[in-house]
């Protein structure tokens, strides 16, 4: 398998031809950012990897994301083309939820997990590309996969160069 380093480097020169690619095609500023930006979270923070436990990188995040991998064991769901994405993508409305609770119980927001959970459900409820929030939600999160999909292509490519060398 290819090591965290190689990953970075990978995923960054994909992300530098990609991001080229889109600009020719006369991508936005705007939109382009922010798929950039889905792409380097899920590079350094979100990786499929994310079942090892957190990068160090990650700082205070990282005691958030640590029971991610309690949850999923290495090379399983993680590193699904899809659901690995979605499943990291979901783990973190779960913690959000948890958060808003937490804050909500000490008397710190007005917004309780309950609050969060149904602000969630409405927010993919009414789902519609034509309006600009959910076109950045969509760009994020194709950013997120287009990084993942790079992850998972290296470390197959490994795999499959390992097999042949023995």
């Amino acid at each position: 398998m290819a090591k965290g380093k190689t990953h970075d480097r990978f995923n960054l020169v994909v992300l530098f031809l990609v991001s080229l690619w889109l600009a020719s095609q006369g991508t936005s500023i705007g939109k382009l950012g922010i798929f950039i930006l889905g792409w380097l979270a899920s590079t350094w923070f979100l990786s499929p990897d994310l079942d090892l436990g957190p990068k160090k990188r990650a700082g205070l995040f990282g005691v958030l994301l640590y029971p991610y991998h309690l949850f999923f064991r290495h090379r399983g769901r993680s590193h699904h083309p899809l659901w690995g994405t979605l499943s990291r993508s979901l783990y973190l409305v779960g913690v959000w939820i948890v958060l808003c609770s937490i804050v909500h119980h000490y008397g710190l927001s007005d917004q309780s997990g309950t609050h969060a959970f149904f602000n969630a459900l409405e927010f993919f409820k009414n789902f519609d590309l034509q309006r600009p929030t959910y076109q950045y939600f969509t760009l994020f999160f194709i950013g997120m996969l287009g990084a993942d999909w790079s992850h998972l292509f290296l470390d197959r490519l490994f795999s499959g160069i390992k097999k042949v060398l023995g």
